[in-house]
């Protein structure tokens, strides 16, 4: 009985220490994985911090279907006696009953998103009609609408409601969706079950997140080698072990106060430079000229007859600006490239300009 007793009071601390064991080990996969999922969304929350959210498409149904294409009857622009169903202006897509691709409206074109880190879609939309636990759907497809992956379900009755305007947005990252495509397509779907279950889809923004090239987090450790730029402030630190012989370089800071003492040596060669000091006193040469100085005349400077010039001049025709106005000279033809004013021998002034036609006047 004893033995017996003893027995069964150890199986039961076995199963008790296994179960304690088990649990353990539960609680302990549980946290890792909760850490895991809690990192994985700081870390998603991170890569759509990091960038700029860029325009691929942008609808508002006020003229035509823009970017997207209806699936069939059920779906179609809603305007005129169902303006009030757009948020803004009097244009939006409508979506009805539950006829699959007959009941969406998708992108005509497929979008080259294989520069962006993650996509979003934001809209606007309007539930009439719709009975409860009814839904439309926003789909995803890498392959341009070969298959479709629903994004996100919205149904009446979990957080929506027929009458009143909702805005949602989605992000979009990979995995589990394809970014790595040319060929990106958005749809929306309806699921309901009557035409007269509708809902009203405005101002789709189709966007993608340019991710920004950051720099790399900085070391805590100090680094062995010296910086690529040296300091621009001279240390006032004299060496701890001078040299014991003269250096043969100049001195990198010359002094600014001239030198009283002569040279040494002077040399006995004449320096081809200019004085260091240029002196302020005017030059006076009193050598006369062995050429002198020629004794212009008016016919010198500019010709007397201005029609019928010498050689030596070279007169360009004249032409008149103002057809019939009496004045000979082209006003229009002359630059300024040269003026002279020269004095005769009998005192009187001269002056002329000369055009790049080489006119006088």
């Amino acid at each position: 009985m004893n033995l017996l007793t003893h027995c069964c009071s150890a199986a039961c601390l076995f199963v008790l220490i296994c179960s304690m064991c088990m649990h353990f080990a539960v609680s302990s996969l549980l946290r890792r994985e909760s850490v895991v999922r809690e990192d994985s969304a700081l870390e998603s929350m991170r890569t759509l911090q990091d960038g700029t959210w860029e325009t691929i498409t942008y609808d508002d149904f006020e003229v035509d279907f823009g970017s997207y294409t209806d699936g069939g009857s059920d779906a179609d622009r809603a305007s005129g006696s169902e303006a009030q169903y757009a948020h803004e202006g009097s244009g939006s897509l409508r979506l009805r009953d539950n006829s699959g691709q007959g009941s969406s409206a998708y992108h005509t074109i497929g979008c080259d998103v294989t520069s962006y880190s993650a996509l979003r879609v934001s809209f606007w939309f309007y539930l009439r009609g719709i009975e409860n636990n009814e839904d439309f759907f926003v789909e995803y497809s890498s392959n341009n609408g070969n298959s479709w992956t629903i994004a996100k379900e919205y149904a009446r009755g979990q957080g929506f409601n027929n009458g009143q305007f909702y805005q949602t947005s989605i992000d979009l990252t990979d995995p589990p969706y394809d970014l790595q495509t040319t060929n990106a397509k958005l749809r929306f779907r309806c699921d309901a079950s009557r035409n007269d279950d509708r809902v009203y889809i405005d101002e789709i923004l189709f966007q993608g997140l340019v991710p920004t090239v950051g720099t790399a987090e900085p070391s805590h450790v100090p680094s062995l080698s010296p910086s690529g730029k040296p300091s621009s402030v001279p240390s006032d630190a004299p060496s701890e072990n001078p040299s014991q012989w003269p250096s043969d370089a100049p001195s990198t800071d010359p002094s600014t106060i001239p030198s009283d003492l002569a040279s040494a040596s002077p040399s006995g060669v004449p320096s081809d430079a200019p004085s260091s000091r240029p002196s302020f006193e005017p030059s006076i040469s009193f050598a006369p000229s062995r050429f002198p100085t020629p004794v212009l005349t008016r016919d010198d400077i500019c010709p007397l007859d201005r029609l019928n010039p010498p050689e030596k001049y070279s007169i360009a025709p004249f032409a008149d600006t103002i057809a019939g106005d009496g004045v000979e000279d082209d006003l229009n033809e002359i630059s300024s490239i040269a003026f002279s004013q020269q004095t005769d021998s009998n005192g009187a002034q001269y002056a002329y300009t000369a055009s790049d036609k080489e006119q006088f006047s």
